[in-house]
């Protein structure tokens, strides 16, 4: 089990993407979203507080985290109703909801207990700091050379991701490209970010004292896996932040529209409301007590965590984790530390280390680095108004379905109009890597950025259309533009109804033939989506979260409690656990595993499994547990021939004979089934369907096996073809001899959540497809379209 995390927020919207994002950042870890009122307007409820903190708190405890006073208020009357035992183990935080929560969910994913997890959210990034710029270390204990396989490399969040998996480890890490010699603490975010690493430059990971070796091993097995962003796209030069020139003399006229760039889609008509930001004045001189200010700037930066805290459990709490990193960044903290000691006041060394690091990054010629500014400057305002006292540097909150038009936007900015439900944002200048525009994303909320000064011009209050896929905002629309546009959001709305309609319904071809589709999912939060977007089950429950960054292996009651919740959000669903598929390439301490010997060319999948009865046994307990009360499937990983099955299967029937012996309640597997990733599976398959009752294709494996391509690295990405006819034999094989054995064939790879692949598939024999949630409504639409 983990400690459980509840996000308390005005906003159902916001508190579900917080959950949502902070689910992405630490699998495993149950996050609920309490949001909103009763009747799904903006306010709070006791009553779903108090569900949540039950759902939240599975033994080990529950962290709340809430976005406003009255949000808290709201919890802590849900407190006095908890009883006497759990109360002890239900504590509230005084942290930004979305920093706060994924600060709070990684380090709750680590095993943490309760008072770590706490400390965690209301303290968050940091970590000792060392003397950055310095390409390597001295006398280095160990040091790798990797080439940065993820497009944009090192920026804002990989570098908060590497500050935090060093936070528990006693050594000095340095990171330093190998060709620039720049090198940089791999404790701060900011050295990090300057180095300027993209995508496909090499840097030398270079660690020294009792840690050394695991430090440098976690960061550079991180850096071979892209940090969970190898199919991102790389940044264009269009996408580099546009700078705001000059200014608009008079205001566009009635009926002007104004060209941008679309970032989000969807059409919005509503009034225009102005964001306007002003720099405060701060004291002046430099006859200041530098200990006195010293006081005074670490109880802003207290104020301003807290707030940071709670918007780590928000709709994109990676951001905001990294906005915590921020505050205490050793190169930001040394440059104010340096303005204190020269005696100016605590506002104005603050704003000079902002104002450097802001200036620095705004500087940086690769788009996705520059993005960064805004994250600074954002940081930087959030201090400054604890430190003055001012609301000078907030922004008024908008009218409900106002859109609202700035020169560019900061993610607290973003957050905030979420809750306050705006129709849609444009900015003047701005670019669509950045994080505010990611959050505009994933909250659904239309935007258009870069639509010039004039966007600036325009009188508060006065109505406009703005298009999110045209990327254009029309200037006091005339009636038939107006009443064009409103037609228009009323077929989307329809659509958008009748797509959610038919995603609900059973996967079908245009015959009728019937075919699953399920969901790939690895915690509640995840399953709850899939849910909601028509998943037919979960085709691919993953479990590797239960053995990540910890030092000890779960406990089968862990394990059980962990799956239920993710099962009974499935409400009844079909599930398919896949048994441990861990290798060297993944950060599971507790495993002892190695990158070669466990390798993709290693022990590693079922392999590793029957090798370590202590982890697999334990692992197979829990799945027949977990099978009195639930509709499961179990699918072992990796298999290449019939007698790993066929021992796995034995290892399974020794588990429940000793759960029959010690009288505890289990169930039997509806089916069990195996993963296809190696070849020679597919290619000789007919001993193996025979022992099986199913068999899902892991295409992305199948694929990157049989064309001998690693899928992250550009230089041979050219050869990770999934329309290649070698992927389509291999499959097709394997339906053929697993339809003469009775034995039905999936696919839970990225093939599945294609529409055009998906329908390829079926084509080939294939009858269950398991995707990410939000692939689902587009794949079932499109096998209505196909013909077996």
């Amino acid at each position: 089990m983990a400690v459980g995390i509840v996000i308390v927020s005005h906003s159902d919207l916001l508190a579900r993407g917080v959950a949502e994002l902070a689910g992405q950042m630490a699998e495993g870890v149950t996050l609920v979203a309490a949001g909103g009122a009763d009747d799904g307007s903006i306010g709070t409820s006791f009553d779903r507080v108090l569900a949540a903190i039950d759902e939240a708190d599975a033994g080990d405890g529950a962290l709340v985290l809430a976005d406003l006073g009255s949000a808290e208020l709201t919890a802590e009357q849900a407190f006095e109703f908890l009883e006497p035992e759990q109360a002890e183990r239900v504590l509230l935080a005084q942290a930004p909801i979305a920093e706060g929560t994924i600060a709070a969910a990684a380090t709750a994913g680590a095993g943490a207990a309760l008072a770590e997890v706490l400390a965690s959210a209301e303290a968050a990034g940091g970590g000792a700091a060392t003397d950055a710029g310095e390409a390597v270390l001295a006398e280095p204990d160990v040091r790798e050379r990797i080439v940065l396989t993820n497009p944009l490399g090192l920026h804002a969040r990989p570098a908060s991701h590497v500050v935090a998996a060093l936070r528990n480890l006693d050594a000095e890490v340095h990171i330093a490209r190998t060709d620039t010699g720049t090198g940089a603490s791999a404790r701060s975010v900011l050295d990090v970010v300057g180095l300027g690493a993209t995508g496909g430059v090499e840097v030398e990971i270079a660690g020294q004292g009792p840690d050394a070796v695991a430090a440098v091993e976690r960061l550079a097995s991180m850096a071979r896996e892209g940090f969970g962003e190898a199919g991102d796209e790389a940044p264009t030069e269009e996408d580099a932040p546009a700078p705001l020139e000059g200014a608009a003399d008079e205001p566009p006229p009635a009926g002007a529209t104004l060209a941008g760039r679309g970032v989000v889609g969807g059409t919005v008509i509503g009034p225009l409301a102005e964001l306007r930001r002003a720099v405060p004045p701060v004291p002046e001189g430099t006859d200041h007590d530098p200990e006195v200010e010293a006081e005074v700037l670490v109880a802003a930066r207290e104020a301003a965590r807290a707030e940071l805290e709670q918007l780590a459990a928000g709709a994109e709490g990676a951001i905001f984790a990294m906005h915590l990193a921020l505050l205490d960044d050793p190169a930001l903290s040394r440059e104010v530390e340096e303005a204190l000691a020269e005696g100016l006041a605590a506002a104005a060394a603050w704003l000079r280390g902002v104002t450097a690091h802001e200036e620095l990054l705004a500087g940086m010629a690769d788009a996705a680095f520059a993005a960064r500014a805004l994250d600074v400057r954002d940081v930087g305002d959030r201090v400054l108004r604890h430190l003055l006292g001012s609301e000078a540097t907030a922004v008024a909150t908008p009218p409900a379905g106002a859109v609202v038009a700035a020169s560019d936007l900061t993610p607290s900015d973003v957050t905030q109009f979420a809750d306050a439900q705006v129709a849609g944002l444009a900015t003047a200048a701005g670019s669509q890597t950045s994080h505010a525009a990611i959050l505009a994303r994933n909250l659904g909320i239309p935007l258009v950025m870069r639509l010039g000064p004039s966007l600036l011009a325009v009188a508060k209050g006065t109505e406009v259309i703005l298009d999110g896929d045209a990327g254009e905002l029309v200037v006091a629309p005339h009636p038939e533009r107006r009443e064009a546009a409103r037609a228009a959001i009323a077929d989307a709305e329809a659509a958008a109804e009748a797509a959610r309609e038919l995603a609900a319904a059973p996967g079908q071809l245009a015959d009728g033939t019937r075919v699953i589709v399920a969901a790939n999912a690895s915690s509640p939060a995840e399953a709850r989506r899939a849910v909601a977007e028509g998943a037919e089950g979960i085709g691919l429950l993953r479990t590797e979260f239960l053995y990540l960054e910890r030092t000890e292996l779960p406990s089968e009651d862990e394990q059980v409690a962990e799956l239920s919740a993710i099962c009974e959000a499935m409400e009844g669903r079909p599930v398919i656990v896949r048994t441990l598929d861990a290798g060297g390439d993944k950060p599971a301490p507790a495993l002892d595993l190695d990158p070669v010997r466990h390798g993709f060319l290693g022990q590693r999948g079922l392999r590793l499994s029957l090798a370590r009865p202590e982890v697999f046994g334990p692992q197979l307990r829990a799945i027949l547990r977990l099978a009195a009360a639930h509709e499961i499937g179990v699918m072992f990983p990796m298999v290449t021939d019939v007698g790993e099955v066929r021992r796995a299967k034995v290892a399974l029937e020794e588990a429940a004979a000793a759960l029959e012996a010690e009288g505890v309640p289990y169930g039997r597997p509806v089916e069990v089934g195996v993963m296809v990733e190696v070849p020679a599976a597919a290619a000789a398959p007919q001993d193996l369907v025979a022992e099986v009752d199913f068999c899902s294709v892991g295409s992305n494996d199948l694929i990157a096996y049989t064309m001998a391509a690693d899928r992250t690295l550009e230089e041979v990405a050219e050869y990770y073809r999934p329309d290649h006819p070698a992927i389509d034999q291999l499959i097709a094989w394997l339906c053929d001899a697993a339809a003469d054995a009775g034995c039905w064939v999936g696919v839970c790879g990225e093939m599945a959540a294609d529409p055009d692949h998906a329908a390829r598939l079926v084509g080939l024999g294939v009858r269950e497809l398991s995707m990410a949630s939000g692939a689902i409504p587009a794949v079932k639409a499109r096998l209505r379209e196909t013909s077996p």
